[in-house]
């Protein structure tokens, strides 16, 4: 990182996007296009494919190179690589209710900067998060945010925190596009696919009765531009499991028509439809097991 910052920042850029090339070849073997086929099937040719795959190994390669200068000064970072637009006023009157607001954005761009960006405007709040199993890497990722005024809670924590931070008129910024073994979720339709879908931004909207906000991080030169969408307000008189279900395939079908405009910019290396039912039962049986063969007393 120290070495990096002596790297004029164009030139890290193209530095980073060309290690991501090279390790997404080594270490996926041509996912991202599998993917991309997947999703898009005859939409694109192999070329576009191609293309496509490469751009978001540069994309994410910027985001390494940003976090570079973001690692010594996260403020300063975050102000001169983003900027919003009007669309901030569905933020501010999703939070004009007084019940705080989940913020939900896929893996686009580089999400590290939006929470500190967000900072630096005077709002408040907490990124949930699952840190990472080196616990080098997870105590320098925890400082870095930590620097920039960010909070982290665990995802694997109580949801009293991410409640506390709600009931004080707060932020909540979730990731939740991505396959996880970990969380609730549900099978619904992502590119057409039936995709195992977190609820747990859904079910934090219904309890805490605060909107879910989505949100984009979208490159425009060296810079970002933070661009919101319209509030989806829960109904705390619908049925729980219903209304669960209609945020979360709202928040999904609009993280795809984002995903469809600037497919550049998602992690397709991702092994999006990874979980399937059997998978689901499977787990269940094993927890149930496990449960069983613990002592009673």
């Amino acid at each position: 990182m120290g070495a990096a910052r002596l790297v004029p920042f164009r030139a890290r850029v193209a530095l980073f996007g060309a290690i991501a090339r090279a390790a997404g070849a080594i270490a996926y073997s041509g996912r991202a296009r599998a993917n991309l086929e997947l999703a898009l099937g005859d939409a694109l040719s192999d070329a576009q494919r191609r293309a496509i795959a490469s751009a978001n190994a540069r994309s994410i390669g910027r985001a390494f190179a940003e976090i570079v200068d973001y690692r010594r000064d996260a403020a300063g970072t975050a102000k001169r690589r983003v900027f919003t637009d009007d669309t901030l006023r569905f933020l501010d009157d999703a939070l004009a209710a007084g019940r705080g607001a989940v913020v939900a954005t896929p893996h686009f761009g580089n999400y590290e900067l939006f929470p500190a960006y967000l900072v630096t405007r005077g709002y408040r709040g907490a990124v949930i998060g699952r840190l990472a199993h080196n616990p080098h890497l997870a105590s320098d990722v925890l400082a870095m945010r930590a620097r920039a005024g960010v909070e982290t809670l665990d995802s694997r924590g109580s949801p009293r925190a991410p409640m506390r931070v709600l009931q004080q008129g707060g932020i909540v910024g979730v990731l939740p596009d991505l396959d996880s073994k970990r969380v609730s979720g549900t099978f619904i339709p992502f590119f057409g696919r039936p995709a195992f879908t977190a609820t747990g931004p859904a079910s934090l909207a219904l309890l805490a009765r605060a909107p879910l906000v989505t949100a984009y991080m979208i490159p425009e030169g060296d810079r970002y531009r933070l661009t919101f969408e319209p509030a989806i307000v829960p109904d705390p008189k619908a049925p729980r499991d219903e209304e669960t279900l209609r945020i979360t395939r709202e928040w999904s079908r609009r993280f795809e028509e984002k995903i469809r405009a600037h497919p550049e910019l998602w992690v397709w290396v991702h092994e999006r439809w990874s979980t399937t039912p059997e998978k689901v039962a499977e787990r269940a049986d094993r927890r149930a097991r496990v449960a069983a063969a613990k002592p009673t007393h």
